[in-house]
């Protein structure tokens, strides 16, 4: 009969977030970083990922999933550009981009700031070409310095654009309320987003503008690079990996934090705006053509905010699309989504983060994660989208047999939406039936589309089939015992007492069965088997007529002649002719071997002198594979020329295997017989000529 195992499967809540759609995953719980304030992917399909840490290092590992210390190193270190960096501070390692030849050239570029002299710098580092986890120490080339006023408000972000220029944030060189006005004076640098061009020869200048900047052919003095002004301190600036546009987050004074696109020539309006508040003063100048923010909120959700990234992953299909943003203070996450039929943006709460939010970070998956900015315990969270991981409960028995099935079934519960076991089925419900090992385990997607991580996996089996046992039938004769043996190893089920484990004895005929059993007691097929026993021959006559002693012939029967207990022959022939003197008896073997009681002795007193016997027919090689020559006396056997002779072989049980004719010429007396087609065994040569027959054995290998 067939079973079942039934095995239920527990949804639980994963520990801190309840129901929850969306949480943070510590990603690398092994992993620690000193003051984190930048997240990239490496460009090539390595599965790096590079770390900025603000004192002047940046951290490469692989992404393997299991990481640890052990598998970073350092990629970049500039410390002593960078001494004495403190939480808090607004200078040291601040942005990194890799050139979009990369894989190529091996060209990365960097923004510090240092403290003495107080200036930002923008360089170029080239990637050691026999470590591709390690710039060349001193291959760094400047490319841009701009001296800063003040330690703080200095921005710090570097990106390449779909356009290939160099993209740079500048705040507005600090203090507050930037007393210099310089992110609204155009012959300055401070308070801008610039664009460069760093595709330039290696013997001139540093960089060049390019020529569709939008002050580039000024007559003003304005600088070049500018691309767009009136920033106070844009944290972070990154691409929408799809399509090309350049988001940043603007840090306010004391009112307003706001989140921006980035537009060729445009004025985001400080300091004379904060956001969408006025924040100064301008006299005569024109506002009206001011950018306005995406979205900008007041200080009771927090007061420093930081640009992320624009979501083009897959684990969250409802977010993609959607800019992910938050406030390095409250640590609140938001979202911005932009309404298809409105074409506004709805900005919508997303979830709080356990530590201060210097920055987002993209991976090669388009996934995001958020860093918590810590000196000695910096950490980056996956952002992610799941319900709990369910809990597969693992039965007591796990092991069922052949033919048997084990069944698994989930919880239809609210929020629930899709069901995704490891052996690729997506209902509720999944059935083992076919022999394996299971490594099960499941994951749930919630309504909003994200699938759980992996449960636990739960080792589960259905086994191979069981051989059914090999039994031959078995024959024997009356009065003997039939023995067979079975492999070891398993239990045998036996139809008769006569088994016993992997031994059967019997002594009476019969249909019997047997199968096996393992120690999960799961069962083969059944194999039938036959017992014959056979009887004996009769008991022969045996009688001495002249000097020949006779018994009555039976087809069949092959006669074991003895003396005085000895054998002196084994023939088919129903006769004897003894040459020594003695007791003789005889013993009729059946065809399948049985044998006959001994016959009531016959005491031979007289026989023929015997004389130098000569075989009338010799045969060799003897045993033989596949030719045996025969060869006749003439004079021992009496066979005259050209007698026709006949020649026969016969098994041990008397059946008949081989037979020829032949005439002999004048000369000869030799027969080849080919006797590759015999089987392997004992056979007799029966040779007869007129009333003369002769007899030899030999043995086939």
């Amino acid at each position: 009969m067939k079973k079942i195992l039934y095995l239920i499967v527990f949804l639980l809540a994963a520990a801190g977030r309840s129901d929850a759609q969306y949480y943070l995953e510590d990603r690398w719980p092994n992993l620690r970083f000193f003051l984190p304030v930048g997240f990239h992917a490496s460009p090539d399909s390595s599965k790096r990922i590079f770390v900025l840490e603000q004192n002047g290092r940046i951290k490469v590992f692989t992404d393997t999933g299991n990481v640890t210390g052990a598998d970073t190193s350092t990629f970049l270190n500039i410390r002593s550009k960078l001494p004495n960096i403190s939480p808090g501070n607004e200078y040291g390692l601040l942005g990194m981009a890799f050139h979009p030849n990369y894989n190529q050239n091996g060209y990365v570029f960097i923004n510090y700031c240092q403290f003495s002299p107080l200036r930002t710098v923008i360089s170029r580092f080239t990637r050691d070409p026999g470590n591709p986890n390690r710039v060349l120490p001193n291959s760094e080339k400047i490319i841009l310095t701009v001296t800063q006023p003040f330690a703080n408000h200095n921005a710090g972000s570097l990106l390449f654009g779909t356009d290939g220029y160099l993209y740079i944030s500048m705040g507005d060189g600090g203090s507050g309320g930037d007393p210099g006005n310089r992110a609204q004076n155009r012959t300055n640098m401070l308070g801008k987003i610039l664009r460069i061009d760093v595709n330039v020869p290696e013997n001139g200048p540093a960089y060049a503008i390019p020529t569709d900047n939008p002050f580039a052919s000024n007559t003003s003095g304005w600088i070049k690079e500018m691309y767009a002004l009136g920033v106070r301190n844009p944290w972070q600036m990154t691409r929408d990996a799809e399509t090309g546009t350049i988001w940043f987050g603007d840090v306010g004074q004391g009112a307003r934090e706001e989140i921006d696109t980035l537009r060729k020539g445009a004025n985001y309006g400080w300091k004379i705006t904060e956001g969408n508040l006025a924040y100064s003063s301008c006299g005569t100048c024109d506002t009206s053509n001011y950018e306005k923010p995406i979205v900008d909120y007041g200080r009771t959700l927090g007061i420093s905010v930081t640009g992320g990234f624009v979501y083009r992953g897959q684990e969250m299909p409802r977010m993609r699309g959607a800019y992910f943003y938050g406030d390095y203070s409250s640590r609140r996450i938001w979202t911005l989504k932009k309404n298809p039929l409105s074409g506004q943006y709805v900005n919508a709460d997303f979830l709080t983060a356990g530590g201060s939010i210097s920055v987002f970070g993209e991976d090669y998956n388009h996934e995001l994660y958020v860093a918590r900015y810590f000196a000695s315990t910096g950490k980056f969270y996956r952002i992610r989208c799941a319900p709990p991981a369910p809990n597969l409960v693992a039965p007591s028995v796990r092991t069922v047999c052949a033919g048997d099935s084990i069944m698994l079934m989930a919880p239809a519960l609210p929020g629930i939406g899709g069901y995704r076991w490891s052996t690729g089925d997506t209902s509720l419900r999944v059935v083992l039936k076919n022999p394996g090992v299971y490594n099960l385990s499941l994951q749930v997607r919630n309504s909003e589309g994200c699938w759980s991580v992996s449960s636990v996996p739960v080792r589960l089996q259905v086994k191979d089939a069981l051989s059914a046992p090999t039994m031959n039938n078995l024959s024997g004769c009356e009065g003997d015992t039939l023995q067979a043996e079975l492999n070891p190893g398993l239990n045998y089920i036996w139809s008769s007492t006569q088994g016993n484990q992997n031994q059967f004895q019997t002594t009476t005929g019969g249909a019997f069965w047997v199968y096996a059993a393992d120690s999960s007691n799961c069962k083969s097929d059944t194999t039938f088997f036959q017992i014959s026993f056979a009887a004996a021959p009769a008991t022969p006559a045996l009688g001495l007529s002249g000097d020949t002693l006779k018994t009555p012939a039976v087809p069949g029967v092959w006669y074991e002649w003895r003396k005085d207990g000895e054998v002196v022959d084994t023939t088919l022939l129903p006769f004897f002719i003894p040459t020594v003197q003695g007791s003789y008896t005889l013993v009729a073997i059946g065809p399948q071997g049985c044998r006959s009681a001994s016959s009531v002795p016959v005491i031979v007193l007289s026989v023929k002198p015997a004389g130098k016997k000569i075989k009338p027919c010799l045969i060799f090689p003897n045993p033989v594979k596949n030719r045996l020559e025969i060869r006749l006396n003439p004079t021992a056997s009496g066979i005259g020329i050209p007698e026709g002779v006949s020649m026969e072989i016969f098994n041990l049980n008397g059946q008949k295997a081989m037979g020829e004719q032949k005439h002999f010429k004048t000369g000869e007396m030799t027969w080849i017989l080919e006797t590759e087609a015999l089987k392997p065994g004992t056979y007799t040569l029966v040779i007869k000529s007129g009333r003369k027959t002769f007899e030899n054995r030999f043995v086939k290998e």
